[in-house]
C-alpha cells in the first residue's frame, strides 16, 4: 500500500504488518465456518454428539479469541493510519 503524507518508513512498516495480520484473522474466520459445518454434519451423520460438541465448544472459544485478536490489531491499525 501507498505511504500516506506524514507516514514514516517504519510506520508504514508496521501498518503493513497489521494489515497482514488483520487478513490472516479474517482468513481464520473464513475457515472457521467451514470447519464448523463440517463437524456439525459429521455429528448428525455419525451420531458423534458425545464427541464433536465439546470440540464445537473449543472451536467457539477460540474463534472468540481470534474475533478479539482483530479488534484489537484493527484498532491499532487505525491508530497508526491516522
Amino acid at each position: 500500500m501507498p505511504r500516506n503524507k506524514g507516514m514514516t518508513g517504519k510506520a508504514v512498516a508496521l501498518r503493513d504488518t497489521l494489515e497482514c495480520a488483520v487478513a490472516a484473522l479474517v482468513r481464520a474466520e473464513r475457515i472457521e465456518r467451514i470447519t464448523h459445518l463440517r463437524i456439525e454434519q459429521a455429528r448428525a451423520r455419525c451420531g458423534l454428539s458425545d464427541l464433536l460438541d465439546p470440540a464445537l465448544g473449543e472451536l467457539s472459544e477460540i474463534m472468540g479469541a481470534v474475533r478479539s485478536a482483530k479488534a484489537h490489531v484493527s484498532a491499532a491499525l487505525h491508530q497508526v493510519v491516522e
